[in-house]
C-alpha cells in the first residue's frame, strides 16, 4: 500500500490537473487527456503545458497511458493522493466548522455522491472519518435501478 509520506509534495498546477484528471476519470470511466484537462481547467493553460505537467505526474508514478495517443488515467498511488486529499479537507472542515452540541446550527456531516462518481475506498474511509469525528454520513447508493444493479455486481 502506498503511503501518504512517501509520495513526493505536488505544487499547486500538479495538485490541480491530478485532481480534476481522477475525478474526470471517475466519472467517465474514460482516460482523460490535455484537451479535456484544458476544458476543465480555469487557469487558462494551453494543452502542451497541460501534457507537460501529466508527463511530470506520470514519472512520479500518479498516472498512466494505457497506450500512445490515450489520455491518462490514475494509477494506485494516483487513487490514494485523492482519497488522501479528500479525506483531509473533510476532517479540516469538521474541526473548523462542526459544532457537536446539543440544538447546534453548524453540523457537518460527510456526503460522498454515488458509486459511480466516488471510489469503494472513498465511501469506506468517509464512514471512518465520520465515525471517528462523531458526524453524520450520508450517501446516495442505489438510488436508481442502475445504481442497485451496479452495487450488487461488486
Amino acid at each position: 500500500m502506498v503511503r501518504v509520506e512517501d509520495m513526493p509534495v505536488l505544487d499547486e498546477r500538479k495538485h490541480k490537473i491530478l485532481m480534476l484528471l481522477i475525478q474526470s476519470y471517475l466519472e467517465t470511466g474514460e482516460p482523460v487527456g490535455s484537451r479535456t484537462l484544458s476544458k476543465l481547467l480555469e487557469d487558462n493553460l494551453s494543452s502542451a503545458t497541460i501534457r507537460n505537467e501529466m508527463s511530470d505526474l506520470e514519472e512520479m508514478g500518479y498516472i498512466f497511458q494505457p497506450h500512445t495517443s490515450a489520455g491518462r488515467i490514475p494509477t494506485d498511488k494516483g487513487y490514494r493522493f485523492y482519497v488522501d486529499e479528500i479525506l483531509k479537507d473533510s476532517d479540516d472542515l469538521i474541526r473548523r466548522y462542526h459544532d457537536p452540541s446539543p440544538g447546534a446550527m453548524h453540523r457537518v456531516a460527510l456526503a460522498p455522491c454515488s458509486p459511480f462518481s466516488v471510489s469503494a475506498e472513498l465511501l469506506r474511509e468517509s464512514a471512518v472519518i465520520a465515525r471517528e469525528r462523531g458526524v453524520r454520513l450520508h450517501t446516495h447508493l442505489c438510488e436508481t435501478k442502475d445504481e442497485e444493479r451496479f452495487m450488487l455486481a461488486r
